[in-house]
């Protein structure tokens, strides 16, 4: 029996990378967009102040262990149109459309924080849930 696939989105790394008693989904995978999503919201919660100076280096080097260790796939110019037809169909930004197709596409299940992009999953028939 193959084992199953977790698609994780930024959402679920960035909590994962905050909140360091949560494990990562056995066979993680995610896109390469996902890595410059992460490495953004952490920049944005220290210029908010949500995150202090001195956090922010272990804050790095943690994504940077997870990412590592977490399979990162990258879509295809010619899959963008579908993606985009989904995002246009559904309400969807591309960037959530493209975690949404990569989930479908490899039969796996869709991690995210996302209460939106959860709803949406469920309706369109990918099994997703978030990461704890």
């Amino acid at each position: 029996m193959a084992m199953q696939i977790h698609v994780l989105d930024a959402s679920s790394i960035v909590k994962l990378c905050l909140i360091r008693g949560l494990k990562p989904p056995q066979n993680p995978t995610t896109i390469d967009l996902t890595k410059y999503e992460t490495f953004n919201a952490i920049l944005v919660l220290s210029r908010r102040g949500i995150l202090r100076d001195e956090e922010v280096s272990k804050v790095l080097s943690y994504t940077e262990k997870i990412l590592s260790g977490i399979k990162i796939l990258s879509i295809d110019v010619g899959e963008m149109r579908e993606i985009y037809e989904t995002a246009r169909r559904h309400g969807l930004t591309v960037y959530d459309a493209a975690y949404l197709y990569t989930a479908k596409k490899l039969g796996g299940v869709l991690i995210t924080e996302d209460k939106e992009l959860l709803n949406k999953s469920k309706q369109l028939g990918v099994e997703s849930k978030t990461i704890g």
